[in-house]
């Protein structure tokens, strides 16, 4: 082999090397984009795409005032009930679970029911009239069987934090008196309602913290809400039932999810 030979071969194999790692460069730069682009911190991309969890149902707690119109009944010519409790309001508490089955934009459709308890205590009175050492208990617990509709189109289309609702359906007022001996008197007397309401959106005003309750534990949007409750709860006029009406409001939260 001749000298020109060897060298020409010798300055092949010192650049080869170099040659291979530019073009291994120039393909790595020129080649297509890998599929796995996704941000894992979760950058500005995940937060653009993110749509939230599905939501399908509603759960409210509420409290509120009420006074039963027992009295009402009778016409004026008697007072047995503001007699022995008086006409201090009761404390009604509430909790309600409803379906959320149709989404339309701007609102949605619902199915609910709803219960709670409020209690009257007074001390019994005896035949004289005077009050004695007992106690006269008057338990009540409502159930309510809701259809809702729910305003949410400032909310999602405005950033407007208000949702008005309304809601109607039937009511069953579970009640027993007790006294010293025991449950003196039970029933039930069942009615209507008419629930009007507006709910303060709360996801408005802390998107971080309401982004990450829904990822977190799947809660979509969180509420204040205060609602006018009409109850109408007097056997449907049959003059059969202990009267149980009266119009009141109730306030407290609720979350869809």
């Amino acid at each position: 082999m001749t000298r020109p030979a060897v060298a020409t071969i010798a300055l092949a194999l010192l650049f080869a090397p170099g040659a291979r790692a530019q073009d291994l460069e120039e393909t790595v730069a020129s080649g297509p984009v890998p599929d796995d682009t996704s941000d894992p911190l979760g950058g500005a991309s995940a937060q653009a795409e993110w749509s939230g969890t599905p939501q399908n149902f509603a759960f409210e707690l509420k409290f509120g005032p009420y006074l039963p119109d027992v009295d009402s009944e009778f016409g004026g010519s008697a007072s047995p009930y503001a007699d022995t409790f008086g006409d201090d309001y009761l404390l009604l508490s509430l909790f309600e679970f409803d379906w959320e089955f149709i989404r339309i934009p701007g609102g949605t459709f619902a199915v609910g029911v709803s219960s709670g308890f409020m209690q009257a205590v007074a001390p019994a009175r005896t035949p004289d009239g005077r009050e004695s050492s007992e106690d006269t208990v008057l338990n009540i617990v409502p159930v309510y069987y809701s259809a809702a509709f729910r305003c949410d189109i400032l909310a999602e289309r405005w950033s407007v934090p208000l949702v008005p609702y309304v809601k109607a359906g039937l009511a069953t007022y579970y009640w027993w008196v007790l006294n010293a001996t025991g449950t003196a008197q039970w029933g039930w007397t069942p009615g209507w309602f008419f629930n009007p309401g507006l709910m303060l959106q709360l996801d408005i005003l802390e998107p971080g913290a309401a982004r990450s309750f829904d990822s977190s534990i799947g809660v979509n949007h969180s509420y204040l809400l205060v609602e006018l409750m009409w109850a109408g709860v007097d056997g449907f006029g049959r003059g059969k039932s202990m009267v149980l009406s009266d119009l009141s409001f109730t306030a407290g939260v609720a979350f869809e999810f």
